[in-house]
């Protein structure tokens, strides 16, 4: 069971068997992502939104049916399951929640660290005993929120008693046989957990890089944290191919004065942030395959080479001088809290002095389609 998109772009819920090739869509879906199962397996929960900012929580039995409404709350990011007739709610700006699995208004049930600049406790995942629950935060920092300062922390229920788990990853979950599996700029991260649930026993290790994680702007609110990988109880992986953005392959072409297309031959890729070389021969991109990184595509020779090569990079420029040698940048998110924004310089080189040097050709402009 997963989330789906038909044609029309409109979410539902699809189950498959594991000894078929066929999905169908279970009824009463329509416009449903995120499924969760109930600890008995008698109901699968799942998200719908409501307006542009709402999320309407529902239930219903696995054969389908008529869904139950839980709740109806604002920012909702993540839910789990618990074995004790309750269900936890992320949310997108503030703490953990509660409610009844009948339905009801949420209750917190953590309590955001305001002095450390917290603002976001989202995607639950409960541990075996029930009583410890591992969590993203997001927190407001100089630069806004990013997902690089994000953090996994476990708690205990009825309890103010945490650790801090993970700095700089997102979505956490305990798998077997004790694993932490969480997500970092689109690579599958584990580590082995201490059985107190509040530590880890080892560090982490990469597991699988490409794996499609809901990471790339925090301004964009479909990009929530997720990494789109499961594991069953016997220790199965599976998980969605990607990356920290969502793989749209493009072809690049020419366009003239009357917009006609001249192809070139450069391949397909999930080209984004395109800056044209003054002299018209290369072009600089950033690709999101795995990770955010900066290329540039030499047209004569219709090779590429990389520019960065860790770390998030995007929207490069070409800067002023001689040898135009380009700048990376990025534009930070604006801030919920503060309502500011900022840039930032990633890649600095002394010859350059300022970005007014970007230059295209304004009869030859270059676009992906």
């Amino acid at each position: 069971m997963w989330p789906s998109s038909r044609r029309d772009r409109s979410p539902r819920v699809p189950v498959r068997p594991l000894d078929a090739w066929e999905a169908t869509p279970l009824k009463g879906t329509d416009g449903g992502y995120d499924p969760v199962f109930s600890p008995d397996g008698r109901f699968v929960a799942f998200g719908e939104m409501v307006g542009r900012n709402d999320n309407r929580l529902k239930r219903i039995p696995p054969e389908g049916g008529i869904a139950e409404s839980l709740c109806v709350k604002q920012g909702l990011v993540g839910w789990a399951w618990t074995g004790d007739g309750s269900i936890l709610l992320g949310s997108m700006f503030g703490p953990l929640e509660r409610i009844a699995e009948t339905g009801g208004k949420p209750e917190p049930v953590t309590k955001l660290d305001e002095a450390a600049g917290e603002v976001s406790h989202r995607l639950p995942h409960l541990l075996p005993d029930g009583r410890t629950v591992i969590y993203t935060v997001l927190r407001h920092g100089i630069e806004g929120m990013t997902w690089d300062k994000a953090q996994i922390w476990a708690q205990r229920l009825g309890s103010s008693e945490r650790a801090l788990l993970v700095e700089g990853g997102s979505d956490g979950r305990w798998v077997p046989p004790g694993i932490l599996l969480y997500g970092r700029n689109g690579t599958l991260m584990a580590a082995r957990l201490a059985d107190s649930g509040l530590a880890l026993a080892g560090p982490p290790v990469p597991l699988v890089d490409g794996v499609s994680h809901s990471v790339l702007y925090m301004t964009n609110f479909q990009n929530r944290g997720h990494v789109k990988a499961a594991v069953s109880r016997e220790g199965t992986l599976i998980f969605a191919p990607g990356s920290a953005n969502r793989e749209v392959p493009r072809s690049l072409v020419w366009v003239d004065e009357k917009g006609r297309e001249t192809p070139i031959d450069a391949g397909k890729q999930s080209y984004r942030g395109l800056a044209l070389s003054p002299d018209g021969k290369q072009i600089l991109f950033t690709r999101n395959y795995p990770g955010q990184q900066v290329e540039i595509l030499d047209l004569e020779r219709g090779t590429r080479r990389k520019l960065t090569f860790d770390g998030s990079h995007t929207w490069a420029i070409w800067g002023p001088g001689p040898s135009w040698k380009p700048a990376s940048w990025r534009i930070a998110p604006r801030s919920r809290r503060t309502g500011a924004g900022s840039r930032t310089n990633l890649t600095s080189r002394a010859d350059l002095k300022s970005s007014s040097g970007l230059w295209t050709d304004p009869e030859r402009p270059v676009r992906c389609r």
